[in-house]
């Protein structure tokens, strides 16, 4: 019986060092991973506090580790909110001062149209007259021209002719 005993303690006692080692090598083979993945964690989170030497619960670190990323990434998408509301804000006001300046130089181009009409039409009336009255002069009074006087009076009624042709083209 006594070497029963000794050799159900002794494999007790060795059951005992197996499950030590796998759970020192489980601890190892997980802790360590997670201690790596804890401090990229807080690189990425741009982190500025290390837990103590004396702190070993890893899952915990972690937890905090996430809970520092997920603050970061919160406080961010708000920031970027902001930033889009007062960008869109900008947009829109831009737009209407755009709006504003577009309609004032419509209202500025109908203006000079009507202008340039006006004007048009009041310089034809009198170039209508010098035409005419060098068109009466040329048939009335071509014969008590010499040559320099009939060439005189046909440039005045091409010229005025020709400004015609550019005031029907302004309108």
């Amino acid at each position: 019986r006594r070497d029963f005993a000794m050799t159900v303690a002794g494999a007790a006692g060795l059951c005992l060092l197996i499950v030590g080692i796998v759970v020192i090598g489980t601890k190892r083979a997980v802790s360590r991973p997670l201690g790596i993945l804890q401090e990229r964690m807080r690189t990425f989170a741009g982190a500025s506090h290390r837990p103590s030497a004396a702190d070993r619960d890893e899952v915990a670190a972690l937890t905090d580790t996430f809970n520092d990323m997920h603050a970061l990434i919160t406080d961010q998408q708000r920031k970027l909110r902001d930033v889009n509301v007062s960008l869109e804000q900008r947009v829109i006001a831009r737009t209407r001062e755009l709006e504003a300046a577009n309609a004032e130089i419509q209202q500025k181009n109908r203006d000079l149209q009507t202008l340039l009409y006006v004007t048009s039409h009041d310089l034809r009336e009198p170039l209508r007259s010098i035409e005419n009255f060098s068109r009466l002069v040329a048939e009335g009074y071509a014969d008590r021209l010499d040559e320099e006087g009939r060439d005189f009076l046909r440039r005045v009624v091409r010229a005025a002719h020709r400004l015609d042709t550019l005031l029907i083209d302004i309108l």
